[in-house]
């Protein structure tokens, strides 16, 4: 287990003996979806602003501009949700959805919903799945503080083929140095969202496959550890 001032821990599945039971259902989500091009990012040329966006987290993100992005995702979003006339899963036309460095499935996906079941019964929690995601060969999460989302804490569990290379990035609040967390297979990150001080982070998938699931849990979650 590692603890970064108490902003973010991340252990492994195997540390934590109440949760290996859940090892067989991980293993399951461990597939590309049919149809979806696990190369997307890394044929692309230097010169594409994909590849230009992934070349922003090797430093400190520019906050203001981030932001924006981020509350204009948020604002579309929010839009598309509202709109009678259009399903909110519209965008999962395949069942998953592709996206600038990754491909994200919904938060309704059956594909995780035993999994989710199991995590609010462990934490004796109404946990609600903050993302599910893959992350291809070079694919990356930019700089993001989901602040505009549900605050409180998260926990997600990461998965990784055999010669993975991810790393969860956070910018420490005190010190604004980058920080770069290696991560493993069965790789537990637990950290807060706060709408008063933005915990910036992104990832970073070096080589092979990365997955990645998370839950809303509650604020005395390590007591259940």
């Amino acid at each position: 287990m590692q603890n970064y001032k108490d902003i973010f821990y991340t252990y492994n599945l195997e540390e934590i003996e109440k949760l290996k039971k859940l090892r067989p259902q991980l293993e399951a989500l461990k597939y590309v979806p049919e149809n979806c091009d696990p190369s997307f990012v890394s044929i692309l040329e230097d010169d594409n602003p994909i590849k230009i966006l992934r070349e922003t987290l090797f430093l400190p993100p520019n906050e203001k501009e981030f932001l924006k992005t981020e509350a204009k995702t948020r604002m579309l979003k929010d839009l598309k949700s509202n709109d009678g006339n259009q399903s909110q899963d519209s965008e999962f036309d395949k069942g998953w959805a592709y996206r600038k460095g990754y491909i994200s499935w919904p938060a309704n996906a059956k594909r995780h919903q035993a999994l989710q079941n199991c995590i609010a019964n462990f934490f004796n929690y109404d946990s609600i799945c903050t993302g599910d995601f893959l992350y291809p060969e070079q694919g990356f999460r930019s700089w993001h503080t989901n602040k505009f989302d549900l605050a409180g804490w998260t926990m997600f569990i990461v998965l990784s083929s055999n010669e993975a290379e991810s790393y969860f990035q956070f910018i420490d609040p005190d010190t604004e140095e980058l920080i770069k967390i290696r991560e493993n297979d069965l790789s537990l990150n637990f950290f807060q969202i706060k709408t008063q001080q933005p915990f910036w982070h992104s990832i970073l998938n070096e080589k092979g496959l990365r997955w990645s699931v998370g839950f809303s849990i509650p604020h005395n979650w390590q007591s259940f550890l």
